[in-house]
């Protein structure tokens, strides 16, 4: 039988772990990524990645995505959707220093930077 979770236990975990696999679908070839995330109260996920990815270029062609968060022995999480860009520059900045706040915890712990945040481009 399934653990019954509050709205608030699910979002703290979610902003614990700011890790997530998605999976995607480009002319029939399936792909799994691993992103790191922001999620609002809303369950709205944000992520970030470039448009010549892979997956970008999936999602340009078919918005269905599916995602999974999971932390041995704590919980899982998965769900579908669709994803929309974001084409407003001033919306995707905050978006970017949405992400880059939500992953910062994993850093501190491994005393680095996200990889991410050092490209230029």
């Amino acid at each position: 039988m399934p653990n019954k979770f509050s709205k608030e236990n699910i979002l703290n975990f979610l902003k614990n772990v700011s890790v997530m696999s998605i999976a995607v679908n480009l002319n029939g070839k399936p792909i799994s990524s691993v992103v790191t995330f922001a999620v609002d109260q809303d369950f709205s996920f944000y992520f970030v990645t470039k448009r010549e990815t892979f997956k970008s270029r999936a999602l340009q062609k078919d918005p269905r995505i599916s995602l999974s968060v999971w932390e041995h022995n704590k919980m899982l999480i998965q769900a579908y959707g669709t994803v929309r860009e974001i084409t407003d520059r001033k919306e995707g900045e905050n978006i970017v220093k949405t992400v880059l706040q939500s992953v910062s915890h994993i850093h501190k712990k491994a005393n680095t930077f996200p990889i991410k945040s050092r490209l230029n481009g």
